[in-house]
Order: C-alpha cells, then structure tokens, then sequence
C-alpha cells in the first residue's frame, strides 16, 4: 500500500475482490482478510499479529474499522513522538535546548517505558498527547519537524449545532436557494447570514453516514457536524472522552469512525477529500433500479441530472438481454396436404378413462384444420403417422409433401426418417431450443387446450375424460373461423362444403339415449 492512504488501500482490494466474484469465482472472507494484512506495511505488524492471534474471527467491516483507527494511531504517534538529538553510545551529549540527553542505554530504557495515560510504549505520562491537561507545556527541545496543515477544510463535531454548517458549496449534494429569512448565530452573538441548503453523505469504512439538512454559511471559517442531527438521522451514538471520540452503531455496537481530540476540539479526519460527488445520470440509474433510458431522461428535471447522448450499463446487458423476436413466416401454401404441422403434447398428469397420456396434433398449413390422435406411448407415433397418410391421401387424393416438427425423439429416429425419405415426404425440423420455428403447433396446441378446459369447466366434470373432451375441442374449432381466413372455415376450406351446426349441443347436457329392446 505504498503512496495509499488506508481507504485508497481497502478501496483497491475491494474492487478486485468484485471483480473476481463477477466473473463467477467469489473469495472466502478469510482469504481476502488474509491478502489484506499480507500488504500491510512493517508499521503493522502488531496490529497483523494481534488480527492472527484472537480467539474468534474477526469480520471485513470490523477488521476495515480497525484499520483506518490504527492508521489515525500510527500517523499521530509518528507526529508526536519526539527523539533527543544525540546518538553517541555510553557517553552524553548536549541538545538544543540546553538539557544534556544520555543516549546508549537510556534509549532501550525509553524504549521500555509504558505510559501511564494510554498504555502505549516508548514515552512517559508526561509526553503523552493524550494528556488531560492541554495546556501542559513540555520542557523545549529538538523535536522531528512538521507541517502544519491547514484545518479550514475539516469538519468538526459540534454538539451545540443545530445544522450542518459549511462554507464550501461543494460539499453540498442537490443544492438550493435558502429562502428563508433565519441567520445562524455564532458565539460572540453575531448572525451569519445562510446562501443554500443540501445534503451530504459521511462515508466509513462500513457504510455511508447521511447528512440532511446542510446550510452553506459563506462567512463561517470552520465546517461543523451537528451532533444531535447526525445521531437522529443514522442509528448510531457518540461517546467522547478526553484523548477522542468514537462513534458506533447502535444496533452491532461497531465503531464506526473515531479520531482523537485536539486543542479541545473533535475534527474528523476522512481519507476522502470530499464529503459528497454530484449524482450523475448513472448513479440515479442504480438508485431508480436500471430504468431505460428513455423512462430515466423523464424524470431528468425533477431529480436534476444531466442526460447523455449515450448510455451503457453492464448489468443492464446481462439482465436483460434476450431474443430478437422472430419475424414472421413469408412460406405459402397453394393446396391441403402441401404442408402438415405436427407435435406432441405430454404426458399428461391424469391418466385417461383409455389409458392415454399423449396426444398428436396435425395440423395442415393451407386450411389450419385440426386432427388429434390419442396415444399410450410416443412409440405409437410411427404407425398412427402411417395409417393418417393412407387415409388423407385416398380421400383427398393428393399426396404430403412436407412434414414440418420439431427435434423431439419420436420424429428423429431411423424409423420415421426411413419412412417419410421412402414415401418422399420432406422432413423440416426446427433449429434446437427454438420452438418458435414450429410456432404454428405450439399455438394450436394452446388453443386446443383452452378450449378443452373451458368445455370440462362448464360442464363440471372430472379429468379422467380429458381425451373425449380434447376430440370434442377439436372438432368444434374446424368449424370456427380463424384469423387467417375469416370467411372460410377449416372445415369448408378441406371439404369444400359447410358445416351443419344443427345437431350441437352444449358439452355436458343432459341427454336421454335410446336404448332398442330387449335391452
């Protein structure tokens, strides 16, 4: 992690880890705690041995707190620890400062001491940063020399605010025209007059802090976190103490941000530069649930986001790809028996009063008429196949040409491919897993089927007499017009006559038959 703050560290790792996990390889949790304190710095190597070494695991969120407070620790301790100049072995020598400083042995015996205040080693309760006392002034000498930087763009948690209060505008996320009239007032009485309001977010190392209600103050020299905002509007709680503060979450109790105190005062020192980043038009596209583009440009004025040209989302891609519908079939057919359609429907649920469990459908592609044949087995779908072609072509007196199925066992074997290659009938097969090639049996077997139900439903009967009442179904739809040919039934347009409709009657009526004596 050379050159990388601890959030830019645990940032990096967590994007291969997902990355990873997208290509269909997701990692243990003790595998990526492992690779993350194997990068560590020698600078933590009492933190790794004290992670290795508890008795229960230890989980991402926790271990990911632990990290950025050991990062504030170590770069604060470096800040503040202060070494004597000399370096002679056994003899003394005098620092700036006028004090005379012992190296040799008293170094290992520094080295030794425990501080009393925070338990750390390496200096005394008197040079401890955690002092209680902040006006101590400790006895001048050389210490390792330091910038100073600037606090002006930190935040500082104060329980006395109302609001969040900021001067920088960009720190504000949805920004807008304060219009009331109110004025926020400082200390020594004064009123600053308050431009715009917004919103922000507090990232962690755990999960993101949201910050409403952020009143942008142009003459505040400090940005301040209400305290008593900042619990109301996330489950967590405070604790301060006179070395820092710690805030966790109510519910698991996990720190989640701690910083010491200094000068009296409680700043938040994020790895981040800034609090909030504009929302683009991809952001609000995630938080919408993966609209189109189209349907999220709509909502473009209210929620204030610009709209791109061109939009691309990988997870949109994968979602919610599917097939190019397909077009319709431009084939004709000039007479009956040119074409046939065929496919095979089960095997049903409920055994028949004649025992059966399939069905086949035939279906001529000039007149859409219908002819189902009950059967036990696919086996039987050869010789039934046999005796249709013999009947059709004596009565009709033309021949079948093409057989149109789809890729289904009972079509594909030598057998019927022998059969239907000796009588010269071309076999048409779909392509695999593409039903919609053989569209025209699969819709009628949906129609069929409907109809089927709706005449057993009317007539509350049982299911075991579903094949008698399949027959009937078909029967009564070659005699309906269809979509295709409005004005010419099946029945008419294969028979050249039309149908007589004066015997119907409603499916499941009563009935009286005769029965001739002596019976």
């Amino acid at each position: 992690m050379q050159d990388k703050t601890m959030f830019q560290y645990l940032s990096d790792i967590k994007q291969r880890v997902d990355a990873i996990a997208s290509a269909g390889a997701p990692i243990e949790t003790e595998d990526v705690i492992f690779y993350t304190l194997n990068g560590l710095p020698q600078s933590y190597n009492a933190f790794k041995t004290s992670i290795r070494t508890r008795a229960e695991p230890i989980g991402l969120d926790e271990l990911y707190a632990l990290l950025c407070s050991e990062e504030v620790n170590i770069s604060s301790e470096t800040a503040f620890r202060g070494r004597p100049r000399g370096t002679s072995r056994g003899r003394s020598s005098t620092s700036r400062g006028g004090r005379i400083s012992a190296c040799g042995t008293g170094r290992r015996q520094m080295n030794s001491v425990v501080c009393q205040i925070c338990a750390k080693q390496g200096h005394s309760a008197v040079s401890c940063w955690y002092r209680a006392y902040l006006s101590y002034q400790q006895s001048p000498r050389a210490l390792i020399a330091q910038e100073e930087k600037s606090t002006s763009g930190d935040w500082f948690l104060d329980t006395g605010a109302s609001s969040h209060l900021t001067a920088d505008t960009t720190q504000l996320q949805s920004a807008q025209p304060y219009t009331s009239t109110s004025n926020v007032q400082v200390g020594d009485g004064s009123q600053l007059p308050i431009a715009n309001s917004g919103k922000g977010i507090l990232p962690t190392p755990s999960r993101v802090l949201q910050l409403s209600h952020i009143l942008h103050v142009p003459k505040l020299t400090h940005n301040l976190i209400s305290v008593s905002r900042l619990l109301k509007d996330n489950l967590c709680y405070i604790i301060f103490n006179k070395s820092g503060f710690l805030l966790k979450d109510s519910q698991t109790h996990q720190i989640l941000l701690q910083g010491p105190s200094h000068h009296g005062l409680y700043p938040i020192n994020l790895p981040l530069s800034v609090f909030t980043t504009p929302s683009t038009f991809i952001h609000w596209h995630m938080r919408l649930g993966h609209p189109s583009p189209t349907t999220q440009r709509r909502l473009s004025a209210l929620l204030k986001f610009s709209s791109p040209s061109k939009h691309h989302c990988d997870s949109c891609v994968r979602a919610k790809s599917h097939r190019f519908p397909f077009s319709l079939s431009k084939s004709t057919t000039k007479q009956c028996l040119e074409l046939l359609h065929s496919d095979i429907w089960g095997p049903s649920s409920i055994l028949s009063s004649q025992c059966y469990k399939y069905y086949l459908l035939l279906v001529d592609d000039f007149t859409r008429f219908y002819w189902v044949f009950p059967l036990k087995s696919k086996s039987d779908v050869l010789p039934v196949f046999q005796n249709f072609k013999i009947l059709v072509e004596t009565q009709f007196q033309t021949k079948i040409k093409q057989f149109q199925t789809d890729n289904g066992g009972e079509f594909i074997n030598q057998s019927f491919k022998e059969f239907l290659a000796n009588s010269g009938i071309t076999h048409r097969l779909s392509c695999p897993y593409t039903p919609q090639q053989n569209g025209l049996a699969e819709r009628k077997h949906r129609h069929l089927l409907e109809t089927m139900r709706s005449l057993m439903f009317e007539a509350n009967i049982p299911s075991k007499p579903w094949v008698d009442t399949l027959l009937a179904a078909a029967f009564l739809i070659n005699r309906l017009p269809t979509a295709v040919s409005p004005k010419i039934l099946p029945y008419q347009a294969l028979y050249n006559v039309r149908p007589d409709y004066s015997f119907l009657r409603t499916f499941g009526c009563l009935c009286y038959p005769w029965i001739p004596p002596p019976h």
